[in-house]
């Protein structure tokens, strides 16, 4: 039975609330980790890169001279996913999605099958970007083809990507939508969320932290922190910033579709998967047309999101509600 996917349903609803009923509940615990997180690694980013210095200095290697290069703002944003990794447990529990049946994650063979469906989506999306980019472009690979590397980097990109997958959707769709759409109806809830999603792909610029004198103190963190909120403000990117969205909102539909988070992982790790390998193994020569046909990123063309676009208008008016709702 197809029906449109921005209708209200109970199933997706948090707190035990049926579909008339809209609450904000879920947005305090929101604000406070996502916030809360910022101030953490305001305060812990200084010292932390500090012993790092100081054991560089004592004990040389090449792991803390490695890390003893890191630019501060790197210190800052790895650090604020610490409190995020402890605090999750809990706002989990708070929205009573302690359980992967809760998370509507399927760990089923129908489940799995989705997963793998929309793992092949993903990759022919960002695949048939990368062949566009080709015809139309200069690219180069970075080094000779040599199969025990090319291997490797595929490898490692597949793996990081079913990891992400995971994570971001577990987080951005398993949770942060469902707070938006048990505080208002599904189709702000799918927008907004969505664009909730494109911000928090964009942290504080690297030439803000450049222009200062880069003397870390205990300040340095706060003022990391503050950009990091506002980065998004500086040097704007468009396309960029309309891809993350658009990738949101296919995410977000897919997921109304199915009232599965398989699909939305594999999708998720078949782009990844395709986009970090195609960035490690070629260089994308500068041209006119580079807004047109994107870069190694690919999110910074508009051919992404005219893709994008077409996949999300077929999801919007073709859904399939039983395709893995009782996976």
């Amino acid at each position: 039975m197809n029906k449109s996917p921005f209708r209200d349903s109970d199933d997706l609803m948090l707190f035990g609330l049926d579909s008339r009923v809209h609450s904000w509940r879920g947005f305090w615990p929101l604000a406070l980790v996502y916030f809360g997180a910022i101030a953490c690694a305001a305060l812990l980013a200084p010292p932390v890169y500090w012993a790092v210095v100081a054991w560089a200095d004592v004990s040389p290697n090449s792991l803390n001279a490695y890390l003893a290069n890191k630019s501060f703002d790197d210190y800052f944003d790895r650090l604020r996913w610490v409190p995020v990794l402890i605090a999750f447990p809990w706002i989990f529990r708070f929205c009573g999605l302690f359980s992967w049946d809760a998370l509507k994650v399927k760990w089923s063979l129908e489940g799995s099958l989705a997963w793998f469906r929309w793992f092949g989506m993903g990759v022919v999306l960002v695949a048939a970007i990368a062949v566009l980019q080709g015809l139309q472009t200069a690219v180069d690979p970075h080094e000779s083809y040599r199969l025990f590397r090319v291997l490797g980097v595929v490898f490692k990109a597949l793996v990081g990507g079913v990891l992400l997958g995971f994570l971001e959707e577990i987080i951005f769709r398993g949770l942060i939508f469902r707070i938006f759409y048990t505080a208002m109806a599904p189709f702000w809830a799918t927008c907004l969320s969505a664009l909730f999603f494109a911000y928090t792909h964009f942290k504080m610029p690297d030439a803000i932290w450049d222009a200062t004198d880069q003397v870390v103190t205990w300040k340095s963190g706060f003022f990391v922190g503050l950009w990091t909120i506002l980065g998004i403000t500086q040097n704007f990117e468009p396309l960029p910033f309309l891809n993350l969205c658009l990738l949101g909102l296919v995410l977000n539909v897919l997921f109304m579709r199915t009232r599965s988070l398989m699909p939305c992982m594999g999708f998720h790790a078949g782009v990844v998967t395709v986009m970090l390998s195609y960035k490690k193994l070629f260089f994308i020569h500068e041209d006119s047309m580079r807004w047109l046909w994107g870069g190694g990123k690919m999110v910074d063309g508009l051919m992404t999101g005219m893709l994008l676009a077409m996949l999300l208008l077929m999801l919007s008016l073709f859904p399939k509600r039983d395709e893995t709702s009782n996976s």
